[in-house]
């Protein structure tokens, strides 16, 4: 069983319904703007890739896409997204020396 976030697991979707497909187009797939599509998807796709459960095709130097590395798709469990630390902030801004 693998554990994915749940954005892996949503790039991982993206992948397997539409790959080969590059990290631009999979970031545009997920709603992201334009400027930041590929940067949102990296981190996701590397993971990915290193659990071996997608496969990186080099086009050329340039150009890379994405495609499932197995088409058994093994068991997922999704955890959510880490929420942001705004309790620990707000403790850190309350123990502030004025």
């Amino acid at each position: 069983m693998e554990t994915l976030s749940l954005l892996q697991a949503r790039v991982f979707h993206v992948v397997r319904q539409n790959g080969p497909i590059g990290p631009k187009q999979i970031g545009l797939h997920l709603d992201f703007s334009y400027e930041t599509a590929s940067g949102q998807v990296t981190r996701p796709l590397k993971t990915l890739v290193a659990r071996g459960l997608l496969e990186k095709i080099v086009v050329n130097q340039r150009v890379v896409k994405y495609k499932l590395a197995s088409e058994n798709v093994p068991v997922m469990h999704i955890i959510p997204d880490e929420p942001p630390r705004l309790n620990t902030l707000i403790t850190l801004l309350e123990n502030v020396n004025p």
